[in-house]
Formats: C-alpha cells, structure tokens, sequence
C-alpha cells in the first residue's frame, strides 16, 4: 500500500509537471511560434517582391540601393521646387492685395473678375488686339456657371484672362499677328470692323498627385494661331519659357505661306500653337518647401 501511495504521489507531481509545461507552452511558446511563422511568412512575401521588381537582397547593396532612391527623391523634388517659384514669378495675383493663393480664390469675385476683363480687353484693343467674351467661351452673362470650359469659380475666369493678355502681347511684341479675318462677322451697314484675335481658351484641368483628392495644380491651355516671319515665331516659342515665365508649348503645327509676286524667298509661316500656364493652387507652406538660393529672374515687361 505504501508503494502504491507513492506512485499515486509521483503520478500527480507528473500530471501537474506536465499541465504546466502545457500551460508555458500555451500561453508562452505558441504566441511567439505563431508570431514568428507571421513574420516569416511577411518576409518570404517582401523576398519574392523584392525578386520580382529585381531589387538586390544583400542587405549592403540593399542599404545603397535606398540611398539611391533617397537621392533621387530629393532631385525631384529640388526640381519641383524650382519650378514651383518659377512659376510663382508671373501669377495672376502678384499685382493683388492677396498675399496666397487661397486669398486669392476667396476673394476674387465676379464683381472683380469683370472689373479686370474690361481693364484687360481696353489694353489689348490699344494694342491692336480685340478681344471679347467669345475668346473665353461665356455665355452672355459673364458667369462660370455660363463657360462650356470646366469653369467654377471666378478666380478661374481671372487666371484665364490673364494668361490670354500675357500670350497676346507676346506674340505681339514678337511681331506675330494674331488676326484673323475669317473670323469677322458681317458688321453692321456703315461700320467697320477689326479681325478678332484666333485664340481660345481650352477646357480647364486640375491635376492630382498619386493617391490624393485634392488637386495641386491647375492647367490653363489657350489655341491660337499666328501668322509672321518664322524668326519672329522661333523667338516667340523660345520667349515663353525665359524671363521668369513657363508658359510651355503643348502642341504645335506649323506651315509656310506661298509667297506672292517677286518674293519667292519668303520666310512667312502659319503657326497653329497650344500655349499651357501651371497654376499651384497650393502654398508654399502646404507643400512644406523653402525657396532655393538663387539670382532673382526679372520678367520682361509686356505691352510697354
């Protein structure tokens, strides 16, 4: 009976020896099994990613590979600074009392946008140059609501007059002609009327970084057409990206005009061009950028 007693005992010290191995194992060892099977898995996965896209796996080529892409990181986005306050240099509220850009939406309003289309439309008739609400597609009330040009608010309206102003004179000062006499319509007995300008606005885009809702930049795209020597064009082109401007050619075709009479060497051409102007609509602290140290670009004065 002792003997048997003492088996029972030594039994007992084995099943509890051993529920408690069950438990550390349980509430231990199995976490930590499980969590390590994830990691391993995750690893694995990120390995045949890796493999896929033939990004190195020795972890020094690794850790260079990254700096690499770091430094390319970084020259985009000194790239897209500079860009950024090169296209800050000509805005269309430089000459405002608005100190950002969101001000500058906030505050423009129809009243103004029409104030500065009149201003605008004077200025370019003492240049030759008319100018009505047809170039800006608009209906007869003058409104965003009106334009067949993605249009919404007046500031839009603002930018768009600006910038046609801005290439007109350009071209103008160039010695390129914008007029257009099929575009005039019969005038009324007794008057006479001056070629419009060939040159429209083109539908407004707002673009977008990848993954984000909110647009950071606006495109504002004018078609035109000119006529002129085909130095005073190459000068044109070239003058739309020096002096502080980025008004980029988009699209452009060009063709030589037959010249007439004893003058077979004539260099005059018809140029059919699509300007662009990039418009930030976001500030520079919301893009968290500090202006480079750089010689100040002054921009040639238009119209004078």
């Amino acid at each position: 009976m002792k003997l048997l007693s003492e088996h029972r005992r030594l039994l007992g010290i084995f099943a509890a020896i051993s529920l408690c191995t069950l438990a550390v194992y349980l509430i231990l060892i199995l976490p930590i099994q499980n969590k390590t099977r994830h990691v391993r898995r995750e690893k694995n996965d990120w390995e045949n990613k890796l493999k896929e896209k033939r990004y190195p796996l020795n972890p020094p080529q690794l850790r260079k590979f990254d700096q690499n892409m770091a430094d390319r990181r970084d020259a985009v986005r000194g790239v897209f600074t500079k860009a950024y306050f090169m296209t800050r240099q000509a805005t269309p509220y430089n000459n405002t009392n608005n100190r950002t850009v969101a001000e500058f939406q906030k505050n423009t309003s129809h009243v103004e946008f029409l104030r500065q289309y009149n201003d605008i439309k004077d200025d370019l008739e003492k240049h030759g140059l008319p100018f009505n609400k047809a170039h800006l597609g608009m209906d007869e009330n003058m409104s965003p609501a009106g334009s067949t040009k993605a249009i919404s608010r007046n500031y839009q309206l603002v930018t768009y007059i600006w910038f046609v102003r801005h290439i007109a004179l350009l071209a103008k000062s160039n010695g390129l002609s914008l007029a257009d006499t099929a575009l005039i319509v019969p005038p009324a007995a007794g008057k006479r009327q001056a070629a419009p300008m060939n040159i429209t606005i083109l539908p407004l885009r707002s673009l977008k970084a990848v993954g984000s809702a909110e647009p950071y930049m606006e495109e504002y795209s004018v078609h035109m057409k000119v006529t002129g020597d085909l130095r005073d064009l190459t000068n044109f082109i070239a003058e739309l990206t020096r002096h502080g401007r980025f008004m980029p050619l988009v699209r452009f075709e060009v063709r030589k005009i037959e010249a007439e009479g004893s003058n077979p060497s004539s260099n005059s051409v018809e140029a059919t061009l699509t300007c662009a102007y990039f418009f930030m609509i976001k500030d520079q602290n919301d893009l968290n950028i500090s202006k480079p140290e750089e010689k100040k670009v002054i921009q040639k004065p238009l119209g004078a």
